[in-house]
């Protein structure tokens, strides 16, 4: 320490004398037979670009060599409302908020930039379409959106999206297509951002048009499970945990996983 103070006391005398005399002076000159050690233990070279990646790889890993992956899994995510309804809580708010939809995600925004990935299950549509399909009509609530609103997804750290729920297909084949397309061009390709995937092999999974993967399992036997826990609940009442095999029907809306 008394080296290191020596040292920038010398420095404080040097420079304002060799600015005085208007001399260029170099920093080998300043240090010119100050001791080399007292000189590399001071003096910060800036970290070459080599170094500052090395550092940031390490820093992907733990210390046992395995690699940390961050994933938040929001649940249902909502947005805009009933196309047959007048009133919509959603909109009402929105103009609350001064028109800027992100208001939603303000809060939990930090969180899901920070993390690897962020899916969520888009229950809803972003069309424009007030087509209500046939099978649908009597249903309680549809829901709907603007297609610009995917940005709410994009531009805040949101980069899955399932539509494996009841709601994907409200407004019918064209409009599930539309949302598709919102995702696309609000930078969220299928499948090169966002994988789609279905459940059980629907529908919707088997029109070609739509051409979407899915999750298929023994439905069958999971009712079965449910009604079995359901009619003779186990003792304590605690319900197991049951897994019921499955595969993926891979079809264009799931990309291969990348390293």
């Amino acid at each position: 320490m008394k080296k290191l103070l020596a040292l920038l006391m010398a420095l404080m005398l040097i420079v304002p004398a060799a600015l005085g005399e208007e001399e260029e002076i170099t920093m080998g000159e300043i240090l010119h037979g100050v001791d080399p050690t007292v000189v590399e233990t001071t003096i910060v070279q800036p970290k070459s670009e080599e170094e500052i990646q090395a550092e940031e790889q390490a820093a992907m890993y733990e210390k046992d060599g395995s690699l940390l992956i961050t994933i938040t899994g929001t649940g249902d995510f909502t947005v805009g409302g009933d196309s047959r309804k007048s009133n919509s809580i959603f909109n009402n708010e929105l103009e609350k908020q001064g028109g800027d939809i992100h208001f939603t995600m303000r809060n939990m925004r930090d969180i899901l930039l920070a993390d690897d990935l962020t899916i969520v299950n888009f229950e809803g549509t972003l069309t424009e379409s007030t087509y209500v399909p046939p099978e649908k009509r009597e249903n309680q609530f549809l829901f709907s959106a603007p297609p610009e609103y995917a940005a709410m997804l994009s531009e805040n750290g949101v980069e899955a999206a399932a539509l494996a729920n009841n709601h994907v297909m409200d407004h019918g084949e064209e409009a599930y297509q539309d949302t598709q397309n919102a995702l696309r061009d609000a930078g969220l390709r299928v499948p090169e951002d966002v994988s789609v995937i279905g459940v059980d092999d629907s529908l919707v999974g088997v029109i070609p048009h739509l051409d979407l993967s899915s999750y298929r399992f023994n439905g069958t036997r999971v009712g079965a499970i449910a009604f079995d826990l359901a009619t003779n609940p186990p003792e304590g009442g605690e319900i197991p945990h049951i897994l019921v095999p499955g595969t993926i029907v891979e079809r264009s809306t799931v990309a291969q996983a990348s390293h």
